[in-house]
């Protein structure tokens, strides 16, 4: 399935929750909702997936992860309030 968002991946060492960007870049700050579900994995964990918003009705909502990119501190957890982003990846299973 090809989601409207944008690359993300987050990573777990220990207590150090990283989410990076296509390009590296650590966008952790502007989707604290995303690195307070990533803090459920398991050590070592390491996903690459997309990052999705969705509207109160069910709808893509793309348009506002691009201005939460620059949001930090309450900013950024005001806007997480008023919609959420999450990552999701595809399911694999070996042979």
């Amino acid at each position: 399935m090809k989601w409207d968002g944008f690359r993300a991946a987050p990573s777990v060492e220990g207590s150090w929750i990283v989410l990076h960007s296509r390009r590296s870049t650590q966008v952790g700050p502007a989707f604290p909702e995303v690195v307070a579900g990533a803090a459920r994995l398991q050590d070592a964990t390491a996903l690459d997936g997309e990052l999705i918003a969705w509207s109160a009705d069910g709808r893509d909502a793309s348009e506002q992860l691009q201005d939460r990119l620059h949001r930090r501190d309450l900013s950024a957890v005001q806007a997480a309030a008023q919609q959420s982003a999450h990552v999701v990846t595809e399911s694999c299973t070996g042979s």
